[in-house]
């Protein structure tokens, strides 16, 4: 999975009106916080998620959540427009859910934990 540091819950804001364009007078309000995405570099990478109108992400360590990757209109694999992340604990629970059980062991030390019947 890909890991996202936050290292601050600062929400950059701008809005104003359309001034060309299809949209021209229209009023805009974009909303964006700074994270630092570890890709395998020397360092973090810093880059701007886009928030919407939801809330900021908590500082700390957070993971990209697979339901955000999407293919695109030539077939190329893509990280959608709205980034979703997911916390220690959701990430672990997407794998407990993905990956077989064999791959689960080598990675942990353990296997998934029996469900009850």
């Amino acid at each position: 999975m890909i890991k996202i540091q936050i290292l601050s819950a600062t929400v950059e804001e701008r809005g104003g009106t359309v001034q060309r364009g299809e949209r021209k007078g229209e009023t805009y309000h974009i909303r964006n916080q700074e994270g630092y995405v570890h890709n395998g570099h020397a360092f973090p990478e810093r880059f701007k998620i886009s928030l919407g109108d939801r809330a900021p992400f908590p500082v700390g360590m957070h993971y990209v959540d697979p339901a955000c990757i999407e293919i695109g209109e030539y077939g190329d694999l893509r990280i959608g427009r709205t980034v979703l992340l997911l916390n220690e604990e959701q990430a672990v629970a997407y794998l407990r859910e993905q990956l077989p059980e064999s791959i689960l062991a080598k990675v942990t030390g353990s296997a998934k934990p029996a469900r009850a019947a």
